[in-house]
């Protein structure tokens, strides 16, 4: 199903995608250990059972992205282009972007946050190292075959605040790595502006999308409208794997782009539908009288045969 966001898990919903068939995927898997979204375990790869997020080692966690990728990589054209948004996080503290009020305030329950107190034991680090994440995946995903073309970092112009106790700089930055298909050769569609003061720069100011609809972390819309635009071209198809409230489809539409999203979470796969079609509801339509089958035609009348 084309232009809206599929339930299911992103492993099992890929294999039913045709290969070849996506131009640019953009995402932003969950945090490790960060919050119990309720969905149920499956079996991976490497025999472990059990959600995305959740791993008891911070190195399968990341494995478990590379064979996600693996799986991306599989329906993305060998000209196309990943770019995968990663926050970092802290042993046993404070998550890149969230402060320790949000992680306290009513909208997360216990359940949610309590994988953070397992970090220390996860991880392998002392209480207090920043873990590198985004560069443990990219570096990860260089040796799965996938060329990093850039790391692009999201300067947030209005972050959460973190309070007086953290004895260090106040964090307010994620990565944006471009990732060229590991059987690119080098060549892939990626359009540059003439004018070098439009360029797309490898540091973008935007502020915190924030949450929607109780999605605590929603990426904006103007980090991902350039992306579209320059890594596809019009009626291409933007693939989200971790679509959440479906913002990257939206984006996609707005530049005339054919969208599918897969998500876990009933309630975000309605909330994104639902809001694909607010966005644009004339797309929506013309999308949906595409895709009605036509009745067939009527038999041709008996021919009359002179006796």
């Amino acid at each position: 199903m084309i232009d809206a966001v599929i339930e299911g898990d992103c492993l099992d919903v890929l294999l039913t995608l045709p290969a070849s068939s996506v131009q640019c995927c953009i995402t932003s898997p969950p945090y490790w250990g960060l919050k119990d979204y309720g969905v149920a375990p499956r079996r991976w790869g490497d025999g472990w059972e059990g959600v995305l997020g959740h791993e008891p080692t911070l190195d399968l966690f990341v494995a478990h992205l590379v064979e996600i990728f693996g799986a991306v990589a599989r329906v993305l054209r060998p000209d196309g282009l990943l770019w995968l948004n990663l926050g970092d996080s802290f042993v046993h503290g404070a998550v890149t972007g969230l402060s320790r009020n949000w992680l306290s305030s009513k909208a997360v329950d216990n359940k949610q946050i309590a994988p953070l107190a397992a970090r220390a034991k996860w991880s392998g680090l002392a209480k207090g190292n920043l873990m590198g994440m985004p560069w443990r995946v990219a570096f990860a995903m260089q040796r799965a075959g996938w060329i990093l073309r850039s790391d692009v970092i999201w300067a947030k112009t209005n972050c959460y605040p973190e309070g007086r106790h953290v004895r260090r700089p106040a964090k307010s930055h994620e990565h944006l790595f471009m990732f060229a298909h590991p059987k690119s050769k080098g060549r892939y569609f990626y359009q540059t502006e003439t004018d070098d003061e439009s360029r797309i720069r490898d540091v973008q100011s935007v502020g915190s999308g924030g949450g929607y609809k109780g999605h605590p972390a929603v990426m904006p819309e103007a980090l991902i409208d350039p992306f579209v635009r320059n890594s596809s071209r019009m009626w291409d198809l933007i693939l989200d794997p971790f679509a959440g409230t479906g913002t990257t489809g939206v984006v996609a539409h707005r530049n005339h782009r054919r969208f599918v999203g897969i998500e876990l979470s009933s309630a975000n796969v309605e909330v994104a539908n639902q809001r694909l079609y607010d966005a644009y509801p004339l797309w929506s339509l013309i999308l949906k009288a595409r895709t009605v089958r036509r009745a067939p035609p009527p038999p041709p009348p008996p021919r009359l045969v002179a006796k």
